[in-house]
């Protein structure tokens, strides 16, 4: 997961931005509230969705949001 996010980054807003960004992807894989552990192309959807929102969402949105894609089991 982390090289997927560090070779999807904009390094020329700097370190600190990547930090800031990269701290709730670490936050929200590493939930033990779900009771679900996320496959590859779940995870890989998560990320893409935290990328199109600008990293804009915070680990409980994506918590809600993971909650939300394991319940529809829309990736099943």
């Amino acid at each position: 997961m982390f090289n997927y996010y560090y070779e999807n980054f904009d390094f020329d807003k700097g370190i600190y931005d990547f930090i800031d960004k990269f701290i709730p992807m670490i936050d929200f894989l590493s939930l033990e509230i779900l009771e679900h552990e996320f496959n590859f192309d779940e995870k890989r959807i998560i990320l893409d969705i935290f990328d199109a929102s600008a990293c804009t969402m915070k680990s409980n949105q994506l918590s809600e949001f993971a909650k939300a894609i394991v319940s529809l089991g829309i990736l099943s």
